[in-house]
């Protein structure tokens, strides 16, 4: 696992107080995780609004769509790998390795590991990659780059009226695959709420058009994150127009297993944690593995 700017030498609080909670999250769970319509949280609605509701059909089949799809640090390293990090801001990638050379469309999956949001919280999105017209045959007929082709930001509003969950796995054409490398499913604190991200871009191989493309035609995306209470995890998925496997999404990252790749951001909470409780003050001073606890 890649480690970006991330010390294990963190100070976890043992509570957050509800005063200066945003709002919990509630939302309608996914009815299944494959052969379902997921929704995204865009103002604008979805690129390809097929069902004329913003949502794209999730319909993996066959090998299970989890070889070609990556997230990565380097565009010029498209397998890409696990990276965790501290930094609430910072850019990666979602690259395609596939052999068909193209995906019309990417969706972020933005998985916070949290009950509630404070107030204030606030996930800046932008996505930058290429827009393509396909035909029947998979031949890219015409593309072009574009810059900033989604610019968003995403609050508490967004998560409780858009997210889905709380769910411990993310949508694949098996049950219970994990949201992140090395999740235990199992485990109620690996929950989380789900909300999905339109890119209104994709990826695009250079050899599928035979010319250099910006980016080497991956998606870069760019997040800034203020007052996230937990983990928050980004996966990718990828939508077609036009495939042997129909219209929808069909491609996700690998989490489990060789081939691996996500994004996880664990913010670095301050030194010293003081938790007021109702019956009284109790000052929790935590450093490394020991704890000295103080009436």
């Amino acid at each position: 696992m890649k480690k970006i700017g991330f010390s294990r030498n963190v100070v976890v609080c043992a509570a957050v107080m509800l005063l200066l909670t945003g709002g919990i999250l509630k939302a309608d769970a996914l009815p299944s995780y494959n052969n379902i319509y997921v929704g995204v949280a865009n103002s604008a609605g979805a690129k390809y609004d097929d069902q004329g509701d913003d949502t794209y059909w999730v319909g993996f089949s066959g090998g299970g769509g989890l070889n070609a799809v990556h997230i990565t640090s380097d565009y010029a390293s498209p397998s890409g790998s696990v990276v965790e990090t501290a930094m609430t801001s910072g850019t990666f990638y979602v690259t395609d390795t596939g052999s068909r050379g193209y995906s019309e469309n990417a969706v972020l999956m933005v998985a916070i590991q949290a009950s509630s949001l404070p107030a204030g919280f606030n996930l800046h999105l932008t996505a930058s990659g290429y827009d393509m017209t396909t035909n029947a045959a998979q031949s890219v007929t015409s593309y072009s780059y574009v810059a900033n082709a989604m610019d968003e930001d995403f609050d508490v509003a967004d998560f409780t009226a858009d997210s889905y969950g709380p769910h411990a796995w993310k949508p694949n054409l098996t049950a219970n695959y994990p949201i992140f490398f090395g999740e235990d499913v199992f485990d109620p604190a690996s929950q989380c709420m789900l909300l999905f991200v339109d890119l209104y871009a994709g990826p695009l191989a250079e050899s599928k058009v035979g010319a250099q493309l910006t980016y080497d035609g991956q998606v870069r995306v760019d997040y800034q994150i203020t007052n996230l209470p937990g983990p928050v995890h980004f996966n990718a998925y990828t939508y077609t127009v036009n495939s042997n496997s129909g219209v929808g999404i069909f491609w996700t990252n690998r989490t489990s297993g060789l081939g691996s790749s996500g994004w996880t951001v664990t913010p670095e909470p301050s030194s010293l944690c003081l938790v007021l409780l109702a019956g009284g003050a109790m000052a929790i001073f935590r450093k490394g593995r020991k704890t000295i606890r103080r009436k």
